[in-house]
């Protein structure tokens, strides 16, 4: 169980969290609440939305005259203007938010989406410690475990999260996935890739070593390299080293020799032909010429 001071901590989430907004979508918070020691509340309906949570416990939930046994990891929604009530016979650890979607500051599509949650019948949802509201939830309160290092950013973000998780956990719509762009796999692994070489230009940089970091074949990333850069990857990889000497030439005195072993050239003579091919001037002239500048 969480080592909290509970009323700090809903203080402190009503406080930082009352107003939630990212560029889609905006959340009003009405209130959070944790009560380690729920017992009953009366026969009541809101304007808005409440989402329970149990996380220690069991009860009775009334929804609309029906009633649903509660017990540790369920997770319920309230929805606006039904009837409800939750008791338990004995002591029920119980958190919960209640909010309303801003229209005037939330997007088209995500206001829709929210707004399904009025007439779902998806909203009593039991053994939910798994899914990701009830992992957010836990992730949220155990922020407060820790009272002297306590950071607002971490609550704000993790309540938008959660806020956010509500409409996944609730929907009943099994919406189409998202569809990446295509080629999109292909200019992250690139990416990936050109990030390597750049950050370890001191290795030798085999083509099969590199694949097998990024988990595809040689072949496939020497096809990622021609296609994506025009250049075939033993290019490409030179091209790197001999950048990251002229920069290190131009901004630093380190011997040639240092230089040369810094962007993995096993001798100084390779380093200068290579050196003086890309550039039409040896390193020595172009750090001269540089330094006039």
């Amino acid at each position: 169980m969480f080592q909290i001071d509970h009323s700090r901590a809903a203080y402190t989430l009503n406080s930082f969290a009352n107003a939630l907004n990212q560029q889609a979508i905006a959340f009003n918070i009405h209130y959070w609440g944790i009560e380690p020691f729920h017992l009953k509340n009366p026969m009541h309906k809101h304007s808005f939305y409440e989402i329970c949570y149990v996380i220690d416990g069991q009860g009775v939930y009334s929804d609309d005259g029906i009633q649903y046994a509660l017990d540790t990891g369920t997770l319920f929604c309230s929805r606006p203007e039904v009837w409800h009530q939750i008791s338990s016979p004995k002591e029920m650890y119980l958190v919960y938010v209640a909010f309303e979607v801003d229209p005037q500051q939330s997007n088209k599509e995500m206001l829709e989406r929210f707004n399904t949650l009025y007439r779902t019948q998806h909203f009593f949802l039991p053994h939910s410690e798994n899914t990701v509201s009830a992992l957010l939830w836990t992730a949220l309160i155990k922020q407060f475990e820790s009272p002297d290092l306590l950071v607002k950013e971490n609550i704000v973000s993790i309540a938008q999260a959660l806020l956010l998780s509500f409409y996944t956990a609730f929907t009943e719509q099994e919406e189409k996935l998202i569809q990446l762009p295509r080629g999109k796999a292909s200019v992250y692994l690139l990416n990936q890739a050109k990030t390597f070489i750049r950050d370890n230009l001191i290795q030798p940089l085999q083509l099969d070593t590199l694949a097998g970091y990024l988990h595809i074949s040689g072949r496939h990333l020497s096809r990622l390299f021609t296609e994506g850069t025009g250049q075939n990857y033993v290019s490409f990889v030179q091209s790197e080293r001999i950048k990251s000497a002229a920069n290190l030439l131009k901004y630093t005195n380190d011997p040639i020799k240092d230089i040369s072993e810094k962007v993995g050239f096993n001798s100084v003579h390779y380093f200068t032909k290579a050196f003086s091919g890309k550039m039409g001037q040896p390193p020595g002239e172009y750090r001269t010429e540089q330094s006039q500048l």
